[in-house]
């Protein structure tokens, strides 16, 4: 959940660091939602070299750039699905001026 503008190269280098603690599904909503969907799928391609297999490294993405947030999650929540591996974890990830972790949550729970 992006609420404020960030530079490329820090966006990459989260989506590098997103993908060495192991996301293999990335759903990105707010700002620019739709750059850190291509971040995220180039750190994939380059940690991957290239490859298009749909292995266990593969990284899922999506973005929802015209959707309330509640539908971003509850699409993360219910239907985000790997083809070769269960997801049972998640990881709500907020980048903004301010924290927002309760309202988040309440969203969350409620989708």
């Amino acid at each position: 959940m992006v609420e404020q503008d960030c530079p490329n190269d820090w966006r990459n280098a989260v989506c590098d660091w997103l993908f060495k603690a192991g996301c293999r599904y990335l759903v990105a909503w707010g700002k620019d939602c739709s750059g850190w969907d291509d971040a995220m799928d180039w750190t994939c391609l380059e940690a991957c070299k290239f490859s298009a297999s749909m292995g266990p490294d593969f990284v899922m993405t999506t973005w929802h750039d015209d959707e309330p947030l509640f539908e971003a999650l509850a699409f993360a929540k219910h239907a985000a699905n790997h083809p070769v591996l269960s997801l049972p974890d998640f990881c709500l990830l907020h980048i903004a001026p301010a924290p927002r972790k309760n309202e988040l949550l309440q969203i969350y729970d409620a989708a």
